[in-house]
């Protein structure tokens, strides 16, 4: 219903749903956001369940449909995202969520259901989805299904990623390193370089973030102490621009005692 529940890094991917709760007819969407180790992410299809249980209630689900904009379309500047509701009574209904790209944006409480939505900042020629949860005075909610619109603006965004060097290690070589000679520790060392700037530099560990940084040279000191020896570890660094470009460099060490 538009509420982030868990996340789940190990596949299979799931997640444990009580329902139990929930009033017997009642509907509510599921949907998941994807994300992968360079930083995109994909939201998958919305789908609406009905909960059958033993908690009784009014079983007429409002259907939300999104008027304005059209599928594809193009928008500018501000446009009013416009959420029909049938099925029910205008009276009825408690509240349009307006959800730009997964995120709660605006919220309707009178009919016509309409979010006025600024998209002057938005970058020219990104892509952006919209969808609408309609919710009815007893409960009851349902999705509509998901418009993409492409933006017109005034504003350009720097299209090329950070460049990403690991200095220390050396990717190049095999890095083998003695847990015990280092004391446990080694401060892993990046340099990122972007016509814009670089915002932010992230450093991971066996594909978990470990720690960030946000002054050059990027710097992280990897505690050793936990890590398996005699196999290969993987250090993943990804530098970030004000344009939200994400540029990415991996180095791999062998842990020995």
């Amino acid at each position: 219903d538009g509420v982030r529940r868990t996340t789940d890094s190990t596949f299979p991917y799931i997640y444990p749903w009580d329902t139990t709760n929930l009033i017997d007819g009642s509907l509510h969407t599921i949907f998941a956001i994807a994300y992968d180790r360079i930083g995109f992410n994909v939201t998958s299809n919305v789908s609406t369940v009905a909960i059958a249980s033993d908690n009784i209630g009014n079983i007429t689900a409002p259907i939300a449909t999104i008027e304005n904009p059209l599928h594809n379309q193009t928008v500018s500047g501000l446009t009013n995202v416009v959420a029909n509701v049938s099925n029910i009574e205008f009276n009825s209904v408690d509240s349009v969520l307006f959800l730009v790209d997964g995120v709660r944006s605006y919220t309707a409480t009178t009919y016509p259901y309409i979010f006025p939505w600024n998209t002057s900042a938005l970058s020219n020629g990104s892509r952006h989805t919209i969808f609408a949860v309609v919710f009815d005075q007893l409960g009851f909610n349902v999705s509509s299904d998901v418009v993409s619109v492409t933006v017109s603006s005034n504003v350009t965004t720097d299209p090329d990623a950070p460049v990403v060097t690991i200095i220390f290690p050396d990717p190049s070589v095999n890095n083998i390193f003695s847990k015990s000679a280092l004391g446990n520790s080694v401060t892993v060392v990046a340099d990122a370089q972007d016509v814009s700037g670089v915002t932010n530099v992230e450093f991971y560990i066996d594909g978990i973030l470990q720690g960030s940084d946000t002054t050059p040279l990027y710097e992280y000191t990897w505690d050793l102490s936990s890590y398996v020896t005699g196999i290969d570890h993987t250090i993943f660094v990804r530098a970030f621009d004000p344009s939200g470009n994400v540029g990415a460099a991996f180095a791999r060490v062998r842990l020995e005692p």
